[in-house]
Parts: C-alpha cells; structure tokens; sequence
C-alpha cells in the first residue's frame, strides 16, 4: 500500500500538475513523477515533480535551499525550475524540465568518441561555473545528479541542489550540515570531507569532484578510490 507521500498516474498537486508516470525507486530523499499542467489545457508537455519521502525541518529547509538554488540559476547546463511551493503547504514540491536521456551512467557514454565527452564535461564545468559565479557549491557532483536532456544531443544538465551551500551563509548559524558531517557522494567528495571536517565551504570542493568526474568520463566509468585526510600521502 502506499504511504501518504506516494501518488498514483491520476493524482493532482496543487491542482495544477496531474501525475502521468512515477519515476522513482525506493532510494533517495524524494518521489519523483512525471506531470503534465494543467494550466495548459491541450499541452501534453510532460514535466518532473519532486515530492519529499518525509517532512521534518532538516529535509525542508534543504528542499528550500535546493527551490532556491533551482531558481537563482539559469544556465543550459542546469536543470530549468517550472515551478515551485514550500511554504504554507503540507505537500512541497518542485516542478522541473523533463530530461528525456535520463540520468547519466556509463552505458550512455561508453560508444562516445573521446571528444564528445570531453564536450560533454565542459559543458558540466560551465554550469557549475555559473553556480560558483552566484556563490552556489553543489558539493554533490557525480554522475546520478547530471541528466541528459535529450538521447540525441546529450546535452548535460546538473541537478538535485538538495545539499548545495551559498556562500554568502557561510558565518550563517543556520548552516544544515554539521562541521563533522559527511557531505556529498562518499567517491567522489574531497578528502577532507568524509569524516565532515569542511568548516568554509569553498568552489574548490566542486572542483575535486569534476575532478574524479573527468577521470569517469576517460575510463568508461572507472570510479577512482574514496580518498581520505588521514592517508598518509595527506600527512605531513
């Protein structure tokens, strides 16, 4: 039976977006489906909402800093918010473009000429870039979190901002990690991340995961070691 956050093909949210297909499996923070709006009488663009699996302060607060991440950044190579409600509702949501090539996995690069993935994690780089230009760490780069906007293209989008830090808050006491908790995918965090040891949050925290990113796209999905603080190549 389905728990009261899990809709069904028929279901409405905010009597505006009607669920046309689910998408989700039973990892990660949310419920994601596809909608169409109903605003657009006729119009069967498809679109993807997500929906928190539980509400409490900790995962709202987060799903607000990733509504506002998602509305603060235009750029091709994030993902474009549709629409958007945290306050005030029992149900907060977010509506996103519908990214037709799905998330990105090694199947989908492993025919690619070499630099085609290189154009592809350009791409990446440049909406990041953007990110760090209106003070927006990811700090969740891997390949889950970057779709594809279409098979035919390939066009890389980045997603899920749910744990992505603003600069600007840094001396904030509203900080939603912890100094001493892990951040980001375990490989491919910097090392001074695993144990939760980051006290400023800086872009070079993205910048160590494109690394590792780069090194994926080159290998076909070779995904190098977790590395860690305490390595002894890290102390002195």
């Amino acid at each position: 039976m389905a728990n009261k956050t899990e809709k069904i093909i028929g279901d409405e949210i905010n009597s505006r977006w009607k669920i046309t297909e689910s998408l989700t499996g039973d990892s990660g923070q949310a419920h994601t489906y596809k909608v169409q709006d109903l605003q657009n009488d006729g119009d069967k663009t498809e679109f993807v909402i997500k929906l928190l699996r539980k509400i409490n302060d900790k995962t709202l607060a987060r799903f607000e800093r990733e509504i506002k991440a998602a509305l603060t950044l235009e750029h091709p190579n994030i993902i474009r918010a549709i629409d958007s409600k945290y306050e005030h509702t029992s149900e907060p949501y977010l509506v996103m473009e519908l990214c037709s090539g799905g998330e990105l996995d090694k199947k989908k690069i492993e025919n690619l000429p070499l630099i085609k993935r290189l154009k592809m994690f350009e791409s990446i780089c440049e909406g990041i870039i953007h990110a760090h230009e209106n003070k927006v760490i990811h700090r969740d780069i891997k390949p889950r979190n970057i779709f594809l906007t279409n098979q035919k293209t390939k066009n890389p989008v980045t997603g899920d901002f749910g744990i992505c830090f603003f600069e600007e808050n840094e001396n904030n006491d509203e900080r939603l990690t912890a100094v001493r908790e892990p951040v980001g995918a375990k490989s491919f965090r910097p090392p001074e991340a695993e144990f939760g040891i980051v006290e400023n949050v800086k872009p070079s925290f993205d910048v160590f995961s494109l690394g590792k990113l780069l090194y994926w796209f080159l290998s076909n999905g070779a995904v190098l070691p977790l590395w860690h603080y305490k390595h002894p190549r890290f102390v002195n």
